[in-house]
Parts: structure tokens; sequence; C-alpha cells
């Protein structure tokens, strides 16, 4: 299980003026199942030993599915506005389904993952365009007593549908952005600390009237499992 409550500082500029608005965004539960893969068992080896140990092959498989709870403020006044996606919240509880691929040799790894938001109407009879997300990072592990230290580069984007309000569609609500990405994390047995960069690299959002801009995250994950 995982869950994640983000607090958002947005900022957009205008040709007379700057707009700003922060606070908690909409938070989200997943639930995750993992699947672990192992090499191949040598069979003259399985003949000769009752026990056998399974090496595990670096490779892990993890499905998972949630909610988006909308726990972020909705302005219905900023959808009037030239991004109407410029909010907190979306001001509606939404299904989520993830798919994510790890796969790690020596101190080199890869994580990789898919997913998909299906979005919902909220009270103001207002929806936004269901959205695909997908990112990759390629890491390297640095071993200390501690804790880990791992430095990674990658990318990531988002493709959005469009927005429908009283159930008809808005023109050019819809759109997609491709980032590059470059952060590090430092991982305990007790949490997760990282930070991340993003720079868009390509974007075709709101009809080409919307230009996203670089972005900074800072993460803490904590493990209750222990």
């Amino acid at each position: 299980m995982s869950a994640i409550l983000p607090y958002q500082d947005l900022n957009r500029e205008y040709t007379d003026r700057n707009e700003s608005i922060n606070g908690f965004g909409d938070a989200t539960i997943m639930s995750w199942y993992k699947f672990k893969f192992y090499k191949k068992v040598d069979e003259e080896k399985s003949k000769l030993y009752t026990n056998v140990t399974r090496e595990p092959s670096g490779h892990s498989l993890e499905i998972g599915l949630g909610a988006k709870l909308p726990t972020g403020k909705f302005e219905q006044v900023l959808t009037d506005r030239v991004n109407p996606g410029f909010q907190l919240g979306t001001g509606s509880l939404d299904g989520i389904l993830g798919l994510a691929h790890s796969y790690g040799a020596n101190k080199f790894g890869v994580n990789t993952s898919l997913t998909y938001y299906f979005k919902n109407e909220n009270k103001n009879e207002y929806k936004f365009g269901n959205q695909f997300s997908y990112a990759s990072n390629f890491f390297y592990a640095i071993s200390k007593e501690k804790y880990m230290l791992l430095p990674f580069v990658g990318f990531s984007g988002n493709i959005y549908n469009k927005i429908k309000q009283y159930k008809e569609e808005v023109p050019n609500t819809d759109g997609n952005v491709f980032n590059g990405t470059l952060g590090a994390e430092i991982t305990t047995k007790d949490f997760i600390f990282g930070a991340n960069y993003t720079l868009p690299i390509s974007h075709n959002l709101f009809g080409g009237n919307v230009t996203p801009k670089q972005a900074v995250s800072i993460y803490l994950n904590f493990n209750l499992n222990n």
C-alpha cells in the first residue's frame, strides 16, 4: 500500500501579470501487487540437491490499483482562463491503474512506470480529461554503511484527453508534454528522501496556448512496514 499527499506551489505568467496558488493537492492511495522473477534453475543441480535456492533475475513487476481523492481545492472561476488545469485539485474522485517494472544489475538499474487516470465529473459538472502518464529513470546505486544514494536520469511525459463541461467537450483542452528528468534519492530501511528536476523538451498543450516550464519536486516517503 502507498499513500501520497502532495503540496504544490504553482505559478504562471501572463504578458501583464503573474498568478500563483499553493496548498495541498489531491491525495492518492494505491494498492500494489509485486511479481518477482528468478533465473532458471540448473536441472543437473536440482537433481543433486533437494533444496536449491532460486537466484533473483533482477526483474520485478508491480500492478497497482487505487484512487485519487478530491482533497485539493478546485476553483470554478479558474476554468474560464486559458489553462483551466491550473488547479490544486480536480474536485473529483478518480480511479488509477498503474504498472511498474524494475531491473537492477550490480550497481545499475532502470525503473519504468505507466499510469492511467480515469477522471470523473465533479460537483460543478466539470470533468478533466483522462490522463496517461509514463516515466523511465536510469539509476546508479552508491552503497554506504547506513544508506544508499541513487542518482538518476530519465524522461517522463503526460497525454491528456479533452475536458468536458456540462457533458460537452471543451475545445483545445487536450495535449501532451515530454520531459527530461534529473535527480537523486537517499534510501534507508525507514525512509526515502529524493528530489528531481524536470525540464519540458516538447509539448502541445491547450492548442499551443500554454507553455510548461521547468519544475522541481522534493519528496519524503516513510516505510511503515517494519
